[in-house]
Order: C-alpha cells, then sequence, then structure tokens
C-alpha cells in the first residue's frame, strides 16, 4: 500500500471499470486527467495497493469538500485481490493521513439501498446528520440493483469529527428544530440551539449563489451571508433552478449565523424541507442543508437502515418533505377555489 499519486490515476479508472462497469456513481473517477488534476491541486487524497504491473489493486480515497472537512469513499478492491484484507489496511493508513493532515472532519455518503456501507461508516464513529432524497439520476449498482433503478437515488448523511468539536450555539429556524435536536441527541457534541427570536437584522442583502448540474438535474443554492431577505433571494434562486429543470434543490446556510432563525422563518413554505446538518463545515462554520423536490412522494420500497436511529430520521425527512409537498398542493388548492368563488359573483353593474 501506498500513496496515491498522479501516475495512479489510469490505472484507478481502470479497476473502477473492472468492480462496476459503468455504473460507479461517481462519473469522475472515470475520467483520469480529473482524477490526476485533483490529485495535483490537493483536492484528492488516498491509499493505494499496486501491483507489479502497475495496476491498482485496491483503492480508499478522500476528496476535500471544505476547509479540514473530507468525504471518504471510493473504496474498491480488483475482484483477483479480494479477500485479503486490503481494503482495511488502506483504510487505517488513509485515517491516519487524515490525522496527520489536520483534517477535522470526516464526511460518508452511503446510499440508501444499502445497509452494508452504512455499518461501516457508524462502526468507525460516524452518526447519521442527515438524508438527502433523490441526490442523482437513477443508477445501476453492481451487486446491489438489478438493473438500472426506477427512481432517483437517495443517500445517508454520515458525519465524524476527528478532533473535538469546538462548542457553537445554533439558529435555526423553528421548523427544523425537531430533527435538529434528532441529529444531535445521540451524540456528544458541544451544540446548543437558541431559543427562537427575532434578531437583529442586517444591515445589508443576502448573499447568495447556485449552480445546476445539468446531468443530474439537480440544482444548489448557497447562502454565505444572511440578511432580512434571505426568502425572497433564495425564492428567486429556487425559481430560476425549477424552470431550468431541476428535480432536486439543496439549500446550504450557516447554522451559527444569529440571523437565521428570524430571517430563515419562511423556507419551509417555499417547499424546503431539511436534509442534514454538518458541524464545522469551512467557511460556513455548522452547515445546515435543506432540500427541495420536485416529487415530494418518496418511494422507500428499496431503502435500507442500518439501525432504529437511521430509519427514524429518514422517517422525519421523507415526513416533513411530504408535508410541505401536500402544503404546495394546498394552497395551489386553494387559491384556485377562491378564483371560482370569485368567478361566481354577480357583476357589481
Amino acid at each position: 500500500p501506498i500513496s496515491i499519486a498522479v501516475e495512479h490515476a489510469a490505472a484507478l479508472t481502470r479497476a473502477i471499470y473492472r468492480c462496476y462497469g459503468w455504473t460507479y456513481p461517481g462519473p469522475a473517477l472515470y475520467f483520469p486527467d480529473r482524477i490526476a488534476a485533483q490529485i495535483e491541486r490537493g483536492e484528492r487524497i488516498g491509499e493505494v495497493a499496486v501491483t507489479d504491473e502497475g495496476e491498482v489493486a485496491a483503492h480508499w480515497g478522500a476528496v476535500f469538500v471544505a476547509e479540514g472537512v473530507v468525504e471518504t469513499g471510493g473504496t474498491v478492491t480488483d475482484p483477483r485481490f479480494r479477500r485479503r484484507g486490503l481494503a482495511n489496511r488502506l483504510g487505517e493508513r488513509l485515517l491516519e493521513r487524515l490525522d496527520a493532515t489536520g483534517v477535522r472532519g470526516r464526511m460518508r455518503e452511503p446510499v440508501m439501498t444499502h445497509s452494508a456501507t452504512q455499518h461501516i461508516a457508524l462502526r468507525e464513529g460516524a452518526h447519521i446528520v442527515g438524508v438527502h432524497l433523490h441526490d442523482s439520476a437513477p443508477l445501476q449498482q453492481v451487486g446491489i440493483t438489478e438493473g438500472v433503478q426506477s427512481h432517483r437515488t437517495s443517500l445517508t448523511v454520515m458525519y465524524g469529527p476527528l478532533v473535538p468539536l469546538q462548542p457553537a450555539e445554533l439558529h435555526v429556524p423553528v421548523i427544523y428544530e425537531p430533527i435538529v435536536r434528532m441529529v444531535l441527541a445521540p451524540t456528544d457534541w458541544p451544540r446548543t440551539i437558541a431559543a427562537a427570536r427575532m434578531s437583529r437584522t442586517r444591515s445589508g442583502p443576502s448573499a447568495v449563489g447556485s449552480r445546476y448540474d445539468s446531468l443530474n438535474r439537480a440544482g444548489r443554492i448557497e447562502v454565505t451571508t444572511v440578511g432580512d431577505d434571505l426568502v425572497d433571494a433564495v425564492d428567486a434562486a429556487l425559481s430560476a433552478l425549477r424552470g431550468a429543470g431541476a428535480e432536486v434543490v439543496q439549500v446550504r446556510l450557516p447554522a451559527n449565523e444569529p440571523n437565521l432563525a428570524a430571517a430563515g422563518a419562511g423556507l419551509g413554505a417555499l417547499g424546503l424541507a431539511f436534509a442534514s446538518f454538518v458541524p464545522e463545515f469551512g467557511a460556513y462554520g455548522d452547515l445546515l442543508v435543506l432540500q427541495w423536490l420536485a416529487e415530494s412522494e418518496v418511494d422507500t420500497t428499496d431503502f435500507q437502515y442500518a439501525d432504529d436511529q437511521v430509519r427514524a430520521l429518514a422517517d422525519a425527512i421523507i415526513g416533513q418533505v411530504a408535508d410541505l409537498g401536500d402544503q404546495d398542493t394546498r394552497l395551489r388548492r386553494r387559491l384556485a377555489r377562491r378564483q371560482q368563488l370569485l368567478a361566481a359573483l354577480p357583476d357589481s353593474d
């Protein structure tokens, strides 16, 4: 086992293909030039087991998703070299390297259709912090699903701090507070939720950016500054992404921002449900992620749960998505009935 280097990029792509064909959910790993560029920029690190011929027999990697936070994954062992303990050895080496690099937190996103990967994350000290529903386009998962899925892929979100968290106060809109408390309850993270109250409004507008992934029909809205116009700013970005064809949109919010609880009180009315909570996520501080789904009915037929805690959090999130979707329907129908009543009134003339 050695640390991954640029010269291993093409061999890693071949290893991914030998294991998964064209069905691996991380498309970047099918492009050696992208892998090499990430390694050169320091965005990707990892450990590989390499044969004398230079082929990658096994890999376990990590990609920086924020300053001090990595998402680990890309774990693969060539079928010819399985049952030799390679993955475990690479995982131990990677964890040592993360500690030495000063990484503060480790994220993973096991699929909802495979409890084994959820178990691995939980066994290694991670906590379930959310569920990203309909996260990406339907795919085939070798050894998990038969053929291409009939619906979009949903992911659990797992997080484990690698160093003790610093104490922090959260300012969460009331509608999301119960689920945030569910996330925090089994942890010893030093987090307190401030009582909902009006706070000083920022003098300037919110800072909001957005991006769109046309391949997966997925949008992301990033709020870095919370102003009193937060709901209007998010609504405008959300409308633009929906108009572009987004089937799911995630909204990232700084959960330590004192103005968030008051300024974000109307976000639920936009159909935005809880998605995940991640502490100490780089410049965001603690990160609150919300999600809008074009289809609020989530098919859970194929879902698997590592334990009751994963199931309970998933049920709470799915329930909120359904409630907010129904709310939108009720509002539209109420407006339609009102227009019908107005149309039936006699003319004033």
